[in-house]
């Protein structure tokens, strides 16, 4: 069996695979503004915006943040054997989540993002449609 070359890429793809199966309106590479989110996704009444990152857990936070003005839930998602860099309190004050990928692409939880912030009301509605089309 051929190896791959472990890029964000690649562990996009292999989410987006594995969560293709549990919610049905999801995407990848969401226009947000002058930026993208790697993939989103629409879970009952709420969104979901997941920044991939190998390593770079500093740019996954602001980029998250960033999401948080069009979804509910925002995370980070780091590859397992870089996540232990991820300052944990940082996230905590973001109200961001964090999100680790083992081995095998499956997600584990790290980090619960605060349910304490406010979505900007058309770019929530904007984004959601891109979701659900």
């Amino acid at each position: 069996m051929e190896k791959v070359k472990l890029t964000e890429k690649h562990i996009e793809d292999e989410i987006f695979k594995n969560l293709c199966h549990e919610f049905p309106a999801i995407k990848r590479q969401v226009k947000l503004h002058m930026k993208r989110v790697d993939v989103a996704y629409a879970k009952k009444s709420k969104t979901v915006a997941l920044e991939i990152k190998i390593s770079d857990w500093k740019s996954a936070l602001q980029q998250a943040w960033t999401n948080k003005l069009a979804c509910h839930e925002s995370y980070v998602v780091l590859w397992h054997e870089y996540a232990h860099r991820a300052d944990r309190e940082l996230f905590v004050t973001a109200g961001v989540g964090l999100m680790v990928v083992d081995s095998d692409y499956s997600l584990r939880l790290e980090l619960s993002p605060s349910r304490k912030h406010e979505l900007h009301p058309s770019i929530h509605k904007n984004f959601r449609k891109i979701i659900m089309a």
